[in-house]
């Protein structure tokens, strides 16, 4: 079992903080907007076993800081390597995000996400938590695997089953709002016409 105390803060690109057995999960990069890379990639899987295995912990709110939850967004030339990374990084990188998806699902308890802006990288993770809230400002992209990988090689396929779509908005930008249209997300809480 872990406790708090041990693993808050272990992790750079992660920020804890539980109150009253409500964890708030901050993803973030030296305090600003998440900006994928080894880091995070490495740090997720862990994290996400840390939590689970936290039995004070009743609810997981996850959720970003700044103006993106997650990024960067993909342009046209962009790369997620600047060369072609060693069969042991891929094995390394394989084998995280698998980690990452199970021990996020593996949490026990509700974990809502929070998405607090456009989700340009690793959208799967806050779309398959329990409750999902989006800002007005969200958006999904699954950006982080279309740039040098096979287009729906790994998990994409899935979220877009799950969404009764096809799965060609996941992988460009011409739809980047398909998570709140399909009913992936729910419409923002905070700033939107319904709340007004």
């Amino acid at each position: 079992m872990s406790s708090l105390e041990e693993y808050a803060n272990r992790y750079q690109t992660v920020r804890m903080e539980r109150r009253n057995g409500i964890l708030q999960v901050t993803l973030h990069t030296e305090g600003q907007s998440l900006r994928w890379g080894f880091l995070p990639h490495g740090e997720l899987p862990e994290a996400f076993h840390d939590i689970g295995a936290d039995r004070e912990n009743k609810v997981v709110i996850l959720t970003g800081t700044g103006a993106e939850f997650s990024g960067p967004r993909a342009t046209p030339g962009t790369s997620s390597f600047p060369s072609r990374p060693s069969i042991e990084r891929i094995d390394r990188i394989h084998w995280e995000g698998r980690h990452l998806l199970m021990n996020l699902l593996n949490i026990e308890v509700p974990v809502i996400s929070a998405i607090n802006g456009p989700a340009w990288r690793h959208s799967e993770i806050p779309l398959l938590c329990d409750i999902v809230l989006a800002a007005d400002t969200a958006q999904f992209q699954d950006s982080a695997h279309f740039m040098s990988d096979v287009a729906g090689r790994r998990h994409a396929h899935r979220l877009s089953a799950a969404a009764g779509h096809e799965p060609r908005p996941l992988f460009s930008d011409d739809r980047p709002d398909i998570g709140r249209r399909r009913g992936i997300a729910a419409w923002p809480c905070r700033g939107s016409p319904a709340t007004r």
